[in-house]
């Protein structure tokens, strides 16, 4: 028998997004408020913090978003974990992304493994972009285009190590990644799909 538990903990996650967006709501308005009573009060330092946290509320809204627009997963998949984050703490990730929101997902299937991220408009996305449509990628990385949903993605992919990488870039605006380790080709292309693309559009 196919396990409902995928589908139930994305309808929990679901609900929870909308309750934590409209507690989100009312904590920024708060901050709005304290940052402006500081602020005519000369407290300079203390409403630029208050202004700052502000900003932290809005990362965390957009990762939260993000997070609802993450693979479901596959038939025969279970969801290790999944996070919101406002960066990536390695080295590529910091200077690509930047501190700009992200989610990701984690299933595993046996001894397979799958990572689903996705992130908002990092600074640098268009550079990364000309890095991945070029030809000479096709040599350096034994990789191939791939189109998915309309947009041209890159995949690499070991059939000797059965492990494997994807980006995709959508709308110009949202950097998709999709890693694997014990994967085939076929269920890593598959999961870049499962990403809801309806509601990425929609995002603002």
């Amino acid at each position: 028998m196919t396990s409902n538990l995928p589908h139930i903990s994305i309808l929990l996650l679901s609900f929870l997004v909308t309750s934590s967006a409209h507690s989100q709501k009312n904590e920024f308005a708060d901050t709005i408020k304290k940052a402006n009573e500081q602020f005519q009060a000369g407290r300079l330092s203390e409403a630029e913090r208050q202004l700052q946290f502000a900003q932290q509320i809005i990362r965390d809204q957009r990762s939260l978003n993000l997070k609802a627009c993450l693979p479901t997963g596959l038939p025969g998949w279970s969801i290790e974990e999944s996070t919101t984050e406002s960066s990536d703490s390695s080295i590529i990730g910091l200077a690509l992304i930047g501190n700009n929101a992200t989610a990701k997902r984690v299933f595993k299937n046996s001894t397979s493994r799958v990572e689903c991220s996705i992130s908002s408009d990092p600074p640098l996305l268009q550079q990364f972009a000309a890095i991945l449509n070029s030809p000479l990628m096709n040599i350096a990385n034994n990789s191939r285009l791939e189109q998915i949903n309309g947009e041209v993605s890159r995949v690499t992919y070991d059939e000797s190590e059965r492990n494997g990488e994807l980006f995709l870039i959508y709308g110009s605006r949202f950097l998709i990644n999709v890693k694997g380790t014990d994967i085939s080709r076929a269920d890593l292309v598959e999961f870049a799909k499962k990403f809801d693309f309806a509601t990425l559009s929609s995002l603002k």
